[in-house]
């Protein structure tokens, strides 16, 4: 049996692929910023570091798209995640 567990207050870097993570990796340290992985393009950040993370990435010439998510809480799931920072990067 297993169990979901969903939380509040979370920051998460997403990215479109594997190797625009590691382009982000070249220019910026983020191991200080990650808490964990969830996948090879998803990355959970210290939500009290949010605005200090997307400060380094924009000095480093990376402009992320910063959004706030909110779901109904007690609705499981990584794409439901309950009060959320996320920061994702797309490629033009």
């Amino acid at each position: 049996m297993s169990e979901t567990i969903a939380h509040r207050n979370v920051t998460l870097l997403r990215v479109e692929s594997p190797v625009v993570l590691a382009e982000i990796r070249a220019l910026v340290d983020l191991s200080p910023f990650v808490i964990a992985h969830i996948d090879e393009t998803t990355l959970v950040i210290d939500p009290s570091r949010t605005g200090e993370l997307a400060q380094v990435l924009n000095d480093a010439s990376l402009t992320p798209l910063v959004q706030k998510v909110r779901h109904e809480p007690g609705v499981a799931g990584p794409e439901n995640i309950a009060e959320a920072d996320t920061i994702e990067f797309h490629r033009d």
